[in-house]
C-alpha cells in the first residue's frame, strides 16, 4: 500500500495538484499548471468510463439508423394518411375523429423532434 501513496505523491509532484470531491464527483478540479494535455487526456478517460464512446461501431450505427428512419416513415405515413383521410371525407369529422387528427399533428411534430435531437445518436 505504502508504494501505491509513493506513486501518487510523485504523480502529484511532477504534475500537478488534483482536488477530488468524492460526493460529487462532477465537481472534482484537476489542476497541472500547463500540461493540459495530461488533464484532457484524464477528463477524456473519465467521460468515456461515465457515457461510454463518443461514436459506436458501425453495425450498430448501421441498426439505430435503419430502425430510426422505419420509426420516422412508418409514423409520417400514418399521419399524414390520418389528416388526409379526415380532410378529403367530410361524414368522418365527428368529435373523435378531430382529437385523432390532433393526436396525428402532435405526433408528426414530435418526430420531427426527437429525430433532429437524436439524429447522432
Amino acid at each position: 500500500m505504502a508504494q501505491a501513496n509513493d506513486s501518487f505523491q510523485d504523480f502529484i509532484d511532477d504534475y500537478g495538484i488534483i482536488f477530488l470531491n468524492n460526493k460529487e464527483p462532477h465537481q472534482s478540479v484537476i489542476f497541472f499548471g500547463n500540461r493540459t494535455d495530461i488533464a484532457m487526456e484524464i477528463t477524456d478517460n473519465y467521460v468515456r468510463q461515465v457515457l461510454g464512446n463518443k461514436s459506436q461501431p458501425l453495425p450498430v450505427a448501421v441498426a439505430f439508423t435503419v430502425a430510426y428512419i422505419t420509426v420516422f416513415l412508418t409514423g409520417i405515413f400514418g399521419s399524414v394518411s390520418i389528416c388526409m383521410v379526415l380532410h378529403r371525407n367530410r361524414y368522418m369529422r365527428t368529435n373523435l375523429n378531430i382529437l385523432l387528427l390532433n393526436l396525428a399533428v402532435v405526433n408528426m411534430i414530435s418526430l420531427v423532434i426527437v429525430s433532429i435531437a437524436k439524429f447522432p445518436y
